[in-house]
């Protein structure tokens, strides 16, 4: 295990993608900079009902959850290829010749890919943090939320790369999935509306059932918002169903992954 998070750790590096969240970072500060240099002063107290510090509290929310979902993004195109190349012609020989089972491998593997690349978002979503509350002497504990919830949205869509990348070994067809269950589950999101305008219960029912089924990342975002500012969360059902389909989909992966010949 620790072999393959240094392996990981090291390709991060030779791949240059290191270098993307650090400029990612540097934007962020920057961007922090800027804001506190406008001409507009907002005095911060401890009133929470103060409308200058709710207005702080949104933006560190609202900042900080965009800069982490950003780097979730970047995360699942830049990594969307290395289950596939670990398993070329010449590098799968390799891997498969140490004496550990298929289904320690791959979570070897994947546990390595989530734990090295979401250790770099939380050590700059970090970075980024400590240079806002230097600037605006804000702090709040429920910002940890952010970081907790991004990367359970990183390990779901981790899950769905994995799971392309083994099923077709293509990096190309891992990075289309990841973008069509990505669009997919914004659209159905909004499941409810199409009852309105369809009368057709097979197709409603059907759209209603993937809804259900497929990953709710958008809404997990919106449920990240409202934790880190305290307010009420209406379902949490985008959390556990998310994780469930996730789970799922490794479970079906390891059982591609255990019977296919390399």
């Amino acid at each position: 295990m620790r072999g393959l998070i240094y392996d990981t750790w090291v390709e991060m590096v030779q791949r240059r993608l290191i270098w993307i969240y650090a400029a990612v970072t540097v934007i962020a500060i920057l961007l922090i900079m800027a804001s506190k240099s406008m001409s507009i002063k907002i005095e911060v107290n401890d009133d929470p009902n103060d409308p200058a510090s709710a207005l702080v509290e949104q933006g560190a929310v609202g900042s900080l959850d965009a800069y982490c979902s950003f780097l979730v993004f970047l995360t699942i195109l830049g990594t969307a290829g290395l289950i596939p190349s670990m398993l070329e012609r010449g590098r799968a020989e390799y891997y498969l010749s140490k004496p550990i089972s298929r289904t320690s491998l791959f979570l070897y593997k994947f546990a390595s890919i989530w734990s090295v690349y979401g250790a770099t978002i939380v050590v700059g979503g970090l970075v980024t943090f400590a240079i806002f509350f230097m600037a605006w002497r804000y702090f709040d504990a429920g910002l940890v939320y952010i970081f907790a919830l991004n990367l359970v949205s990183l390990f779901i869509w981790l899950s769905v790369t994995a799971f392309a990348g083994i099923l077709t070994g293509s990096y190309a067809v891992s990075i289309m999935v990841a973008f069509a269950m990505w669009i997919a589950q914004s659209l159905l999101r909004y499941h409810d509306m199409l009852g309105q305008v369809i009368q057709n219960k097979l197709v409603t029912g059907a759209v209603s059932g993937l809804y259900y089924i497929l990953p709710k990342t958008s809404e997990l975002s919106d449920m990240t918002t409202k934790v880190a500012l305290g307010q009420p969360v209406e379902s949490w059902l985008p959390l556990w169903s998310s994780l469930i389909f996730a789970a799922g989909l490794l479970a079906v992966t390891i059982a591609l992954f255990n019977r296919k010949d390399y």
